[in-house]
């Protein structure tokens, strides 16, 4: 499996990176981030992706191996 940036747009996929020695594939798409149209103020959609848990941080109280009777 590879992963490579690309842009879709109109319908169609632009790579912004080459795939070397790839003629043709199969292809899983995720789409990451839409991309706002030009002279969309950004700010005004909302928190950004790295502040959506920042309301989560302190919250979860779990042991570091992730067993919370481990030494019971």
């Amino acid at each position: 499996m590879l992963s490579v940036h690309a842009v879709y747009e109109d319908g169609k996929v632009t790579l912004l990176e080459e795939l070397p020695a790839v003629r043709r594939a199969r292809l899983i798409v995720t789409v990451v981030d839409p991309i706002p149209p030009a002279g969309t103020d950004v700010t005004a959609t909302g928190p950004a992706p790295v502040d959506l848990f920042d309301d989560l941080i302190g919250v979860i109280d779990v042991r570091e191996d992730g067993a919370p009777g481990h030494d019971r």
